[in-house]
Parts: C-alpha cells; sequence; structure tokens
C-alpha cells in the first residue's frame, strides 16, 4: 500500500515530496523487492535529484543486475547520456531474459533511429508486434499505445506516411479512452501526437496544459530523448515548459530537504 499511495502522490497529485518518504516505507518493508528499490530510483529522477537517482541505481544494477525492470533503467540512463552503445547493450540483454518485453524494442528503436538505421528498427517492430502494422488499421489500445508512439518516427523517416498516420489515428482513439495523470494515463502523448503530425503550435498548446495540470511523470524522457518531440525540443516555448517544470521540481526538493 506505501507504494500505491507514493504513486497516487506523484503521478495522480504532483507532490513528489509526500511520495518519496512512502516509497521509502515501501522498500523498506520489502528490501528484497527490485520493484521497490526502482520506485525510489524513478522518483528520485523525476525530481531531478541526480546524486540520489545515481546512487539508486547503482545499487539496484548491482544487486539485480538482470532484473528487466532494473535493466530498462539502466538504459534510460545511458540514452539521456547519448550513450548509444550502452544503451543498445542493456536492451539487447533484456531481450535475451524476456523477447516479449516492450523495454528492449523501444530502447533499440531509438539507438536506430539516432543512428539512422530505419529499416531495422521498423522490421524489429514488425516481428515483435505485428497488430502495429496491421492494415487498413493497426490495432491500438492502453497497452501498446507506447509503442505505437515510439514506431512513428521510424516509419516517417522511411517515408510510410500512410502508416504513421493510421498509427497516429488510432493512438487518438485510445487517449480519449484513458485519463491524464497517474501511472495509466496519457500523460503529453496528446502533444506528441500533434508533434509528430507536423502541427507544432498545437503541440506547444497541449504539452503547456498537460504542464498547467499537473503532469510530471517521465518528464525527462520527453524532454531528453523521446523522438516524437525532434520536432519542436529547440522552441523557446518547449524549453519554458521544461524549465517550469525544473523549477517546480526544485521547489519539491527543498521541501523534501
Amino acid at each position: 500500500p506505501y507504494c500505491d499511495l507514493a504513486d497516487l502522490a506523484a503521478y495522480a497529485g504532483n507532490d513528489f515530496a509526500a511520495a518519496v518518504p512512502l516509497a521509502e516505507k515501501a522498500k523498506a518493508l520489502d528490501p528484497d523487492n527490485p520493484n521497490m528499490a526502482i520506485g525510489l530510483v524513478k522518483l528520485h529522477w523525476e525530481m531531478g535529484d541526480d546524486a540520489a537517482f545515481g546512487l539508486a541505481l547503482r545499487q539496484a544494477g548491482q544487486r539485480w543486475p538482470d532484473d528487466l525492470t532494473v535493466l530498462v533503467w539502466l538504459a534510460l540512463r545511458e540514452l539521456q547520456r547519448r550513450d548509444l552503445d550502452g544503451a543498445s547493450e542493456r536492451a539487447r540483454r533484456l531481450l535475451e531474459l524476456d523477447p516479449h518485453d516492450q523495454g528492449g524494442p523501444v530502447v533499440l528503436g531509438i539507438v536506430d533511429y539516432r543512428q539512422q538505421r530505419y529499416a531495422a528498427a521498423a522490421e524489429r517492430f514488425r516481428q515483435a508486434y505485428a497488430e502495429l502494422f496491421a492494415t487498413p488499421a493497426p490495432k491500438i489500445d492502453d497497452r501498446n499505445i507506447f509503442l505505437a508512439t515510439s514506431v512513428v518516427p521510424i516509419v516517417q523517416a522511411l517515408g510510410d506516411h500512410d502508416r504513421a498516420n493510421a498509427l497516429l489515428d488510432g493512438v487518438d482513439a485510445a487517449l480519449r479512452k484513458m485519463p491524464q495523470l497517474g501511472n495509466s494515463g496519457y500523460a503529453p502523448s496528446d502533444a506528441a501526437v500533434l508533434a509528430l503530425r507536423g502541427r507544432k503550435r498545437e503541440a506547444l498548446e497541449a504539452l503547456r496544459s498537460d504542464q498547467q495540470a499537473g503532469w510530471r511523470g517521465m518528464w525527462l524522457w520527453y524532454r531528453d530523448i523521446d523522438p516524437a518531440f525532434d520536432s519542436i525540443r529547440g522552441e523557446p516555448e518547449f524549453m519554458s515548459i521544461f524549465a517550469d517544470i525544473e523549477r517546480d521540481m526544485a521547489r519539491q526538493r527543498a521541501e523534501l530537504a
């Protein structure tokens, strides 16, 4: 219950300062559970506490080197550092352990996208998630919406705009059935869809609305890593939105301290 309360405070209420003690309590009660450790790793990352994040992730990696969630977070750290080789190594280990885990294809897809290996990335997704390539309409719901959004920049780079639009239409339809905030919320996926459609002004407006509504979950992923936002990442309003989130997290770090 402490873990659930921590998630509720952080991702539905934007109260990370309250969430951290709850996550620490959950970890203390279940010290052999890697998910409890990763709960704290994630909160430290969200709060922008690089030292606490690095220490907690390093400890988790040493204790549970082959845990799937730990490996995802190790890969995410490498992506944020622009260490594509390191991220690829973590992702390939993920796939060795569980070929059906979504983290491996997503990370490898980003690595291939950044290195312009678009056809290889698309084929990997096609083999693992054929439903995303179904015609005329891919099958998208809350279980694969993140995967679908990850595929779009790749097929756009290949010039397959019909498939990209079909995926975006499916994501749009799935978003309308989801809440915005919380672990099962769509967060800034609405803005990502608009950015991928080339509607930059509307994407920035949606992202600002998401920020003002209290969305914070995985904000560093969207600011630093996600290719969906490449078209607006250099825009002054994009940087202003995330500067406001940074200030909010600095306030919450001070409150926690």
